[in-house]
């Protein structure tokens, strides 16, 4: 057999032949050659394939892809109209749901949980690059998959044939998300951090998953993950991430290493940020009726109350799972 070959020198394993641009890009004008030496490589090693250790899987799934703010718009006729539906709680939130995957957890496994808790509690998810072949191949990119849906995101998405995970493009496609809540922002005439608008990567594993997150919390949007980035070589920087991002960006980093309480954890928070937006009742409506009439206590009173009604909920997922671990013979693995 040929031996591996690769273009990225974090991917170099060992035997393997490296065709790539050199650290200083001396070797730009080498690449049509390299490009021909990859593909005749490519030739070569197909030619030389073991065919009892092929294995191609049959299935295949249909979805819709390629989401963008255009035919979003055009969809809803008009981004007013999809503001009305976060304003009237039927879409809870929207989370841009991304991200490689990561060898420590099981493969895939975190994205799945947290995309059913959301769309499960009203909360639109959309999605790209590896995240999306997970969502992609279960049916959460096709109108079909509104029954494992909530209420609300059924009467918002079902009449219009929409998923409840709408797939913008390939890894680099952030951009799109980052633009469709921009739009949201400036059609409702509030602020980002006061919409009900997250990023989640439950499985990140390198710094392009660290820069996509950081482009969010620089838009004061959260960022919730399921295991801790690959940071911790600097104390400053895991310091900056973990604790500092607050005061200077108006927004954390996250990390649950249970998909569920994650998941629960950003529907609550989208639950409130929505109350803010439009309701005229609930806890971020009063929060925010308060600020207006500059009562003080009832805004301490709220905040305080939604901090107490997190920690009970997160009380209530780790004491369900223990029941659950505890009848079943199931032992609980983070």
């Amino acid at each position: 057999m040929s031996p591996n070959r690769c273009s990225a020198a974090d991917l170099l394993l060992p035997g393997a032949e490296h065709i790539a641009f050199d650290h200083h890009h001396s070797n730009l004008d080498q690449a049509d050659v390299m490009a021909e030496l990859i593909i005749r490589r490519g030739i070569q090693a197909f030619s030389e394939r073991v065919q009892g250790k092929v294995f191609i899987p049959q299935a295949r799934m249909d979805a819709e892809v390629g989401f963008s703010v255009e035919n979003i718009t055009v969809t809803f006729g008009g981004m007013e109209k999809l503001v009305e539906q976060l304003k009237s709680g039927r879409i809870r939130g929207i989370v841009n749901l991304v991200g490689c995957n990561n060898p420590k957890i099981v493969y895939e496994e975190a994205i799945v949980k947290v995309a059913d808790e959301l769309i499960a509690h009203d909360v639109l998810a959309l999605t790209n690059g590896c995240a999306a072949y997970a969502l992609l191949k279960l049916g959460f990119c096709l109108p079909e998959g509104l029954s494992c849906a909530g209420p609300g995101l059924n009467e918002a998405l079902a009449p219009l044939q929409l998923p409840p995970v709408w797939h913008m493009g390939e890894c680099l496609d952030n951009a799109r998300a980052s633009a469709l809540f921009r739009n949201i922002s400036t059609t409702s005439g509030l602020p980002l951090p006061s919409l009900p608008l997250a990023f989640s990567s439950p499985e990140w594993s390198n710094e392009k998953g660290i820069g996509a997150s950081m482009g969010f919390r620089l838009l004061g949007l959260n960022s919730y993950h399921c295991i801790a980035p690959p940071i911790e070589g600097s104390e400053e920087v895991t310091r900056f991430f973990y604790e500092e991002t607050a005061d200077l960006l108006g927004a954390v980093m996250v990390v649950d290493p249970d998909p569920v309480a994650l998941a629960l954890g950003t529907a609550w928070i989208h639950l409130v940020a929505g109350e803010m937006l439009g309701a005229d009742s609930g806890l971020g409506y009063l929060i925010i009726d308060a600020r207006n009439f500059l009562r003080t206590d009832q805004i301490m009173a709220g905040m305080l109350l939604v901090g107490i009604l997190g920690l009970l909920l997160n009380k209530l997922i780790t004491i369900g799972e223990q029941v659950i671990n505890k009848q079943w013979g199931i032992n609980g693995q983070r």
